[in-house]
C-alpha cells in the first residue's frame, strides 16, 4: 500500500513539474513574441524616419543647387552688364572725341565761309563805290546804268555760287562710327542711317522773264538697308547680336520680320498673311531706281534738289525717303547760324511736278505769297534774328541806296538857256533830236532802274524775311531732332531695361513654378507618408490591444494556475509530510521486525535447530 502511494505521489509530482515547465515556456515565448513585435514596430518607425530624412536631404540638395545656379546666373549677368557698360562708356568717349573733331572741322569751315562772305561783301562794296566814282567822273555815260539791276543779281548769284562751292568743299557728311562685337547691337536697333548725298546745285543767271528750266533726271543707286540685304550678309550681321536684340530689330518693320521669320522660323502671326506682299514690295524696290530732280526755278533765287523715288500706292511709309532741299547762303551770317545750317540739310516734302505752265503759275503764286508774308516776316525778324543779320541788312540797304541817290542826282540835272542856245548853234537839228530822244530814253531807263532797284530791295527784304524764318525753323527742327534723339535713347534704354527685366521675371517665374511643383510634391509625399503612418499606427494599436488582451488573459490564467499550483503544492506538502510520517512508522516497524527476527534467530540457535532453520531463514 505504501508503494502505491509513493508511485502516485511521484507521478503527480512529475506531471506538475511538466505543467510548470510548459507554462514557463509558454510565458517566455509570449514575452519573446511581444518583444519581437515591439522591436519590429520600432525598426519600422526608424526606417520610415530615415527614408523621410533622406528624401528631405535630397530636396535640400536640389534647392541648394538651384540657388547656386541662380546666383551664378546673376553673377554672370552682372558681369555682362559691367562689361557692356564699360564698352558703352568707351564707345561714348570715342564718339565724343569724334564729335569734338567734327565740331572743330565745322568751326573751321564756318570761319572760312564767314571770311569768304566778308571778303565778297567788301568786294561788292568796293565795286559799287568804283561804279559810283565812274558815274560821278563821267556823267555823260549814264546810259550804262541800265546794266546795274542785271549785274547786281548776277554778282549776288556769283557770290552765292562761291559760298555754296566753299560749303560743299568744307562740308563732310556725318558718318556714324561702326561698332564691332555682340554688345554693339544695343545702339543698332532703332537707328536708320540715311547716307547724305552731296548737294547738286546748278546756278544760272536770273532772267527777268523767269523762264522755267527743264527738269533734269539722274539715276541714283538706293542706299542699302537691312530689308534689302542678302540673307548671308544678314546672318553675318546677326552673328554679333543676341536673340532678344534680333527679335527687337525684327519688330521694327514687317519686311524685316518676314525675312527673320524665313531665316529662323519664328512662326509669328504678323508675317503669316503679309509675307508675299512684302516680298513683292522688296522686289519692286530693287527694280525701281532712285531719281534726283534738279529744279531750276529762280523765283526766289534758290535751287532745290529733290531726290525721290517713283511713287506707288502700295508702298509703306518706311520706303518713302524725304525730299532734301538745300539753300545756299546769300550773305555773311553769324557763326551760330552757319553752324545750325551746316549740321543737317532741311528736309521738305514737295508734291510731284506736273508741267511747265503749272510751274510758271506756281512761281507767280510763290512770289505773291512771299510778297504778302514779307510784312509778317519782317515783324518777326526783329525778335528772332541775330545782330549779324541786322548788320548784313544794313550793308545791303546802304549798297542799294547809293545808286538810287546818284541816279536821282543825275535825273535832277537842268540845262540853262545859254547852254541850250550854244548847243543848238553848234549842233545840227538831227543831232539835237537824237540828243532829246536819248535824254528821254535815259529818263525812261532811269525810271526803270529805280523800279528795278525798288523791286530788288523788296526781293532782298523778302529774302531776308525768308532766311530769318528759315533760321528759326531750322533751329526749331534741330531742337525737335535733339528731343527726338533723346526720346529715342530713352525709349531704347527703357526697351533694354524691360527686356532684361522680362528675362529675369521669366527666369524667376520658372524657378517659382519649379519650387511650387517641388512643394506640391513634398505635400503629396507628406500626406501619403502621414496616411501610411496612420495606417501603421492603427494596425500597431490594434496589435497592441490584442497583445494586451492576450497578456491579460495569460496573466489571469497564470494567476489561476499559480493558485492551483499553490493549492496542489499545499496538498503535496501535506502528502509529503504524511508520507514521511508513514515512512518513519514503516522504518520503525522494519526495525521492530528486524529485532524480532534477530531474537527469533537467537532463539532457534539456542534450541539447536538453529542450523537448519538458519539455512531456511537465509
Amino acid at each position: 500500500m505504501s508503494s502505491t502511494t509513493t508511485s502516485h505521489i511521484l507521478s503527480t509530482l512529475s506531471s506538475t513539474a511538466a505543467q510548470i515547465e510548459a507554462q514557463s515556456t509558454i510565458s517566455s515565448s509570449l514575452s519573446d513574441a511581444i518583444a519581437d513585435i515591439e522591436l519590429a514596430h520600432a525598426i519600422n518607425q526608424d526606417i520610415n524616419h530615415h527614408l523621410l530624412i533622406k528624401k528631405l536631404q535630397e530636396e535640400k540638395d536640389l534647392a541648394e543647387r538651384a540657388l547656386a545656379e541662380y546666383k551664378a546666373l546673376e553673377d554672370y549677368q552682372q558681369n555682362e552688364r559691367k562689361i557692356f557698360a564699360e564698352k558703352f562708356l568707351l564707345e561714348m568717349m570715342r564718339l565724343e572725341r569724334h564729335l569734338v573733331h567734327l565740331e572743330e572741322q565745322r568751326d573751321t569751315s564756318a570761319n572760312a565761309t564767314d571770311t569768304n562772305a566778308q571778303e565778297t561783301s567788301q568786294e561788292l562794296i568796293s565795286e559799287e563805290s568804283q561804279d559810283e566814282n565812274l558815274e560821278q567822273v563821267n556823267p555823260q555815260e549814264e546810259e550804262k546804268e541800265e546794266d546795274i539791276p542785271e549785274s547786281f543779281p548776277n554778282d549776288q548769284t556769283d557770290v552765292q555760287k562761291e559760298e555754296v562751292e566753299e560749303q560743299q568743299e568744307s562740308y563732310q557728311p556725318p558718318t556714324l562710327p561702326t561698332q564691332d562685337g555682340p554688345d554693339a547691337a544695343a545702339g543698332v536697333e532703332h537707328v536708320e542711317t540715311t547716307p547724305v548725298e552731296p548737294t547738286l546745285l546748278e546756278e544760272k543767271p536770273v532772267e527777268p522773264q523767269r523762264q522755267v528750266q527743264p527738269t533734269k533726271v539722274k539715276k541714283v543707286k538706293p542706299p542699302p538697308s537691312l530689308t534689302t540685304l542678302h540673307s548671308t550678309n544678314l546672318m553675318v550681321v546677326f552673328e554679333y547680336l543676341d536673340a532678344i536684340d534680333i527679335l527687337n530689330m525684327a519688330q521694327t518693320s514687317v519686311k524685316l520680320y518676314s525675312k527673320v521669320d524665313g531665316l529662323f522660323g519664328l512662326g509669328g502671326t504678323i508675317v503669316a498673311g503679309s509675307r508675299s506682299l512684302d516680298e513683292d514690295e522688296y522686289e519692286s524696290e530693287e527694280e525701281l531706281p532712285a531719281v534726283i530732280l534738279e529744279d531750276d526755278d529762280e523765283d526766289d533765287g534758290l535751287n532745290h534738289v529733290t531726290p525721290m523715288k517713283p511713287s506707288s500706292s502700295d508702298k509703306s511709309l518706311d520706303s518713302q525717303q524725304p525730299t532734301i532741299v538745300s539753300i545756299p547762303a546769300s550773305k555773311p551770317r553769324s557763326r551760330t547760324n552757319s553752324e545750325a545750317s551746316m549740321r543737317e540739310p532741311t528736309k521738305v516734302k514737295l508734291p510731284p511736278k506736273k508741267s511747265t505752265s503749272a510751274l510758271s503759275t506756281s512761281a507767280n503764286t510763290n512770289v505773291a505769297a512771299t510778297a504778302t508774308t514779307s510784312a509778317t516776316a519782317s515783324s518777326t525778324t526783329a525778335t528772332t534774328t541775330t545782330n549779324t543779320t541786322a548788320a548784313s541788312t544794313k550793308k545791303i540797304n546802304t549798297t542799294t541806296s547809293t545808286p538810287s541817290t546818284s541816279s536821282a542826282s543825275t535825273g535832277g540835272f537842268q540845262m540853262s538857256a545859254a547852254v541850250a542856245q550854244s548847243l543848238a548853234s553848234k549842233l545840227l537839228p538831227a543831232e539835237l533830236s537824237a540828243i532829246i530822244t536819248m535824254r528821254d530814253q535815259l529818263r525812261q531807263k532811269e525810271e526803270e532802274a529805280l523800279n528795278a532797284k525798288n523791286e530788288l530791295q523788296e526781293l532782298t527784304a523778302q529774302l531776308e524775311g525768308v532766311m530769318s524764318v528759315k533760321e528759326v525753323l531750322t533751329q526749331k527742327v534741330q531742337e525737335l531732332q535733339q528731343t527726338l534723339v533723346a526720346e529715342r535713347d530713352a525709349s531704347l534704354k527703357i526697351t533694354q531695361q524691360t527686356a532684361s527685366d522680362q528675362e529675369v521675371i521669366a527666369f524667376l517665374d520658372e524657378r517659382v513654378q519649379d519650387l511650387e511643383k517641388c512643394v506640391d510634391n513634398f505635400q503629396y509625399d507628406k500626406s501619403k507618408t502621414n496616411k501610411v503612418m496612420e495606417n501603421i499606427k492603427d494596425a500597431s494599436e490594434r496589435q497592441v490591444a490584442v497583445l494586451n488582451d492576450m497578456l491579460t488573459y495569460e496573466r489571469e490564467q497564470r494567476s489561476d494556475q499559480e493558485k492551483e499550483w499553490k493549492s496542489t503544492k499545499k496538498v503535496l506538502v501535506k502528502e509529503v509530510k504524511h508520507c514521511r510520517a508513514q515512512i518513519m512508522t514503516l522504518e520503525a516497524e522494519r526495525d521492530g521486525f528486524r529485532e524480532e527476527n534477530q531474537r527469533l534467530k537467537e532463539a532457534l540457535l539456542s534450541l539447536g535447530v538453529g542450523g537448519k532453520q538458519g539455512k531456511s531463514f537465509d
